[in-house]
Protein backbone atom coordinates (compact mmCIF):
# COMPACT_ATOMS: atom_id res chain seq x y z
CA UNK A 1 0.00 0.00 0.00
CA UNK A 2 1.08 3.61 -1.03
CA UNK A 3 1.44 6.17 1.78
CA UNK A 4 -1.19 8.19 0.47
CA UNK A 5 -3.38 5.37 -0.03
CA UNK A 6 -3.11 5.08 3.57
CA UNK A 7 -3.66 8.38 4.59
CA UNK A 8 -6.77 8.66 2.59
CA UNK A 9 -7.79 5.49 4.44
CA UNK A 10 -7.43 7.35 7.90
CA UNK A 11 -9.34 10.14 6.69
CA UNK A 12 -11.87 7.91 5.47
CA UNK A 13 -12.31 5.95 8.92
CA UNK A 14 -12.52 9.24 10.32
CA UNK A 15 -15.89 10.10 8.33
CA UNK A 16 -13.90 11.44 5.33
CA UNK A 17 -12.21 13.90 6.49
CA UNK A 18 -10.36 15.95 4.57
CA UNK A 19 -7.33 18.68 4.73
CA UNK A 20 -5.68 16.58 7.28
CA UNK A 21 -3.22 15.11 4.94
CA UNK A 22 0.23 16.74 6.79
CA UNK A 23 -1.09 15.36 10.17
CA UNK A 24 -1.81 11.93 9.01
CA UNK A 25 1.50 11.97 7.12
CA UNK A 26 3.38 13.44 10.42
CA UNK A 27 1.54 10.73 12.48
CA UNK A 28 2.22 8.15 10.41
CA UNK A 29 5.61 8.45 10.62
CA UNK A 30 5.94 9.19 14.28
CA UNK A 31 4.25 5.76 14.79
CA UNK A 32 6.90 4.15 12.48
CA UNK A 33 9.25 5.89 14.61
CA UNK A 34 7.71 4.62 18.16
CA UNK A 35 7.87 0.65 16.15
CA UNK A 36 10.92 0.49 15.62
CA UNK A 37 12.39 1.57 19.36
CA UNK A 38 10.19 -0.57 20.75
CA UNK A 39 11.23 -4.40 22.30
CA UNK A 40 9.92 -6.44 19.83
CA UNK A 41 10.54 -5.85 16.55
CA UNK A 42 8.63 -7.93 13.26
CA UNK A 43 11.41 -10.10 11.41
CA UNK A 44 10.48 -8.14 8.05
CA UNK A 45 13.03 -5.54 9.43
CA UNK A 46 15.94 -8.05 9.49
CA UNK A 47 18.42 -7.75 7.17
CA UNK A 48 22.20 -8.88 6.71
CA UNK A 49 25.04 -6.50 6.80
CA UNK A 50 25.90 -5.02 2.99
CA UNK A 51 28.95 -6.91 1.49
CA UNK A 52 31.34 -5.61 1.67
CA UNK A 53 31.59 -5.09 5.39
CA UNK A 54 34.70 -5.32 6.81
CA UNK A 55 37.42 -4.47 9.62
CA UNK A 56 40.18 -1.67 8.76
CA UNK A 57 43.94 -3.18 9.33
CA UNK A 58 45.13 -1.84 12.72
CA UNK A 59 41.71 -0.31 13.88
CA UNK A 60 39.45 -1.74 16.62
CA UNK A 61 36.42 0.02 15.79
CA UNK A 62 34.07 -0.85 12.86
CA UNK A 63 30.66 1.46 12.77
CA UNK A 64 27.35 0.06 12.84
CA UNK A 65 25.25 0.65 9.92
CA UNK A 66 23.49 4.14 9.53
CA UNK A 67 19.93 2.62 9.71
CA UNK A 68 21.27 0.05 12.48
CA UNK A 69 18.53 -0.33 15.68
CA UNK A 70 20.23 -3.85 16.95
CA UNK A 71 21.49 -6.81 16.37
CA UNK A 72 19.13 -10.18 15.61
CA UNK A 73 20.38 -12.55 18.68
CA UNK A 74 19.88 -15.88 16.10
CA UNK A 75 22.84 -14.44 14.11
CA UNK A 76 25.00 -11.88 15.53
CA UNK A 77 28.36 -10.84 14.06
CA UNK A 78 30.25 -13.01 12.26
CA UNK A 79 34.34 -13.00 11.01
CA UNK A 80 35.08 -14.83 7.10
CA UNK A 81 38.33 -16.11 6.72
CA UNK A 82 39.31 -18.37 4.26
CA UNK A 83 35.68 -18.57 2.96
CA UNK A 84 35.40 -20.01 6.22
CA UNK A 85 32.48 -18.10 8.37
CA UNK A 86 33.33 -18.16 12.15
CA UNK A 87 30.95 -16.44 14.76
CA UNK A 88 32.23 -13.53 16.92
CA UNK A 89 31.66 -13.78 20.75
CA UNK A 90 30.00 -10.62 22.50
CA UNK A 91 31.42 -9.52 25.67
CA UNK A 92 32.13 -6.63 27.91
CA UNK A 93 34.88 -3.71 26.11
CA UNK A 94 36.68 -3.77 29.08
CA UNK A 95 37.31 -7.47 29.89
CA UNK A 96 38.25 -7.30 25.70
CA UNK A 97 41.11 -4.62 26.12
CA UNK A 98 42.96 -6.49 29.11
CA UNK A 99 42.74 -10.03 27.80
CA UNK A 100 43.61 -9.43 24.05
CA UNK A 101 46.27 -7.07 23.97
CA UNK A 102 47.81 -8.44 20.43
CA UNK A 103 46.83 -8.28 16.85
CA UNK A 104 45.18 -10.96 14.60
CA UNK A 105 41.78 -12.45 13.09
CA UNK A 106 39.32 -11.33 16.03
CA UNK A 107 37.54 -13.58 17.70
CA UNK A 108 35.44 -11.48 20.42
CA UNK A 109 33.54 -8.09 19.82
CA UNK A 110 31.89 -5.57 22.37
CA UNK A 111 28.84 -3.21 20.71
CA UNK A 112 29.10 0.55 22.40
CA UNK A 113 27.42 3.41 21.20
CA UNK A 114 26.88 2.26 17.78
CA UNK A 115 30.36 0.71 17.16
CA UNK A 116 31.46 -2.94 16.81
CA UNK A 117 34.95 -3.07 19.14
CA UNK A 118 36.85 -6.25 17.37
CA UNK A 119 38.98 -8.28 19.50
CA UNK A 120 42.27 -9.11 18.74
CA UNK A 121 43.24 -6.24 17.33
CA UNK A 122 42.50 -6.90 13.09
CA UNK A 123 45.52 -7.44 11.33
CA UNK A 124 43.97 -7.57 7.68
CA UNK A 125 41.00 -6.60 6.58
CA UNK A 126 38.33 -9.30 7.25
CA UNK A 127 35.11 -10.32 6.46
CA UNK A 128 31.71 -9.24 8.38
CA UNK A 129 28.48 -11.18 8.15
CA UNK A 130 25.66 -11.26 10.35
CA UNK A 131 22.07 -10.38 10.44
CA UNK A 132 20.83 -7.12 12.50
CA UNK A 133 17.26 -5.10 12.52
CA UNK A 134 17.25 -1.95 10.20
CA UNK A 135 15.19 1.26 10.60
CA UNK A 136 12.71 1.25 7.61
CA UNK A 137 12.64 4.30 4.87
CA UNK A 138 10.33 7.38 5.92
CA UNK A 139 7.11 8.58 4.61
CA UNK A 140 8.68 11.44 3.34
CA UNK A 141 7.40 10.73 -0.06
CA UNK A 142 4.63 8.34 -1.66
CA UNK A 143 5.76 5.05 -1.41
CA UNK A 144 5.58 1.80 0.19
CA UNK A 145 7.78 1.07 2.99
CA UNK A 146 8.41 -2.69 4.58
CA UNK A 147 5.52 -1.06 7.05
CA UNK A 148 3.40 -0.21 4.44
CA UNK A 149 3.99 -3.60 2.92
CA UNK A 150 3.29 -6.39 5.85
CA UNK A 151 0.86 -4.67 7.90
CA UNK A 152 -0.67 -0.76 6.56
CA UNK A 153 -3.14 -1.40 9.36
CA UNK A 154 -0.73 -0.94 11.92
CA UNK A 155 0.63 2.08 10.58
CA UNK A 156 -2.77 3.28 9.79
CA UNK A 157 -4.89 2.50 13.05
CA UNK A 158 -1.75 3.89 15.68
CA UNK A 159 -2.12 7.41 13.29
CA UNK A 160 -5.78 7.09 13.44
CA UNK A 161 -5.86 7.13 17.31
CA UNK A 162 -3.52 10.32 17.78
CA UNK A 163 -5.57 12.28 14.97
CA UNK A 164 -9.13 11.04 16.64
CA UNK A 165 -7.96 12.17 19.51
CA UNK A 166 -6.42 15.72 18.32
CA UNK A 167 -10.08 16.00 16.18
CA UNK A 168 -11.90 14.87 19.69
CA UNK A 169 -13.57 12.36 17.33
CA UNK A 170 -15.01 9.80 20.46
CA UNK A 171 -16.64 6.93 17.67
CA UNK A 172 -13.54 6.73 15.67
CA UNK A 173 -11.21 5.97 18.57
CA UNK A 174 -12.33 2.53 19.08
CA UNK A 175 -12.69 2.01 15.58
CA UNK A 176 -8.50 2.63 15.43
CA UNK A 177 -7.88 0.62 18.78
CA UNK A 178 -9.70 -2.29 17.36
CA UNK A 179 -7.59 -2.16 13.91
CA UNK A 180 -4.45 -1.69 16.05
CA UNK A 181 -5.01 -4.54 18.39
CA UNK A 182 -5.84 -6.94 15.26
CA UNK A 183 -2.79 -5.63 13.67
CA UNK A 184 -0.50 -6.39 16.14
CA UNK A 185 -1.48 -9.91 16.73
CA UNK A 186 -0.57 -10.30 12.66
CA UNK A 187 2.86 -8.97 13.08
CA UNK A 188 3.61 -11.20 16.50
CA UNK A 189 2.11 -14.25 14.75
CA UNK A 190 3.98 -13.26 11.23
CA UNK A 191 6.76 -13.21 12.86
CA UNK A 192 6.46 -16.12 15.19
CA UNK A 193 5.23 -18.34 11.56
CA UNK A 194 8.46 -17.26 9.56
CA UNK A 195 11.06 -17.72 12.63
CA UNK A 196 9.73 -21.40 13.25
CA UNK A 197 9.64 -21.44 9.34
CA UNK A 198 13.43 -21.07 9.42
CA UNK A 199 12.81 -18.61 6.73
CA UNK A 200 16.05 -16.41 5.86
CA UNK A 201 16.32 -12.44 5.80
CA UNK A 202 16.82 -11.00 2.77
CA UNK A 203 20.03 -9.67 1.87
CA UNK A 204 19.67 -5.82 1.14
CA UNK A 205 19.45 -2.07 2.65
CA UNK A 206 16.53 0.46 2.54
CA UNK A 207 14.25 -1.65 0.07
Amino acid sequence: MLRDTAVARVQMLLGFKTGQDANVIQAMKEAQEQLENAIELPDFLRINYDDPFTTTIDEHVVDVPDNFIREWEQDQLNVVVNDVTTNLSKDELGYLRIRYPDSGVPIKYALVNKQFHLYPLPDQEYTLTGTYYARDVLLNTNIQNKWLEHVPELLISMAGIVMAASLRDDKALPVFAAIQQEAKMKVALLTSANDAAGSKPVIGGEN
